[in-house]
């Protein structure tokens, strides 16, 4: 199964957004998103797809 990166850190310096905004942004609590940015958490995405797509 293929990975997604996290890269948080350099997008929200790239952007010069600190982590509270973007926190407000996507909807996301300072403590989740800190514990992904630093690899504590993981995303998962919810297909839609019942009993494994049948």
């Amino acid at each position: 199964m293929g990975q997604i990166i996290l890269r948080l850190d350099r997008v929200m310096a790239d952007r010069k957004i600190s982590l509270n905004e973007l926190s407000e942004k996507v909807g996301v609590s300072n403590v989740n998103l800190s514990k992904m940015k630093n690899g504590k958490m993981g995303i998962f995405w919810n297909t839609g797809k019942i009993d494994g797509g049948r």
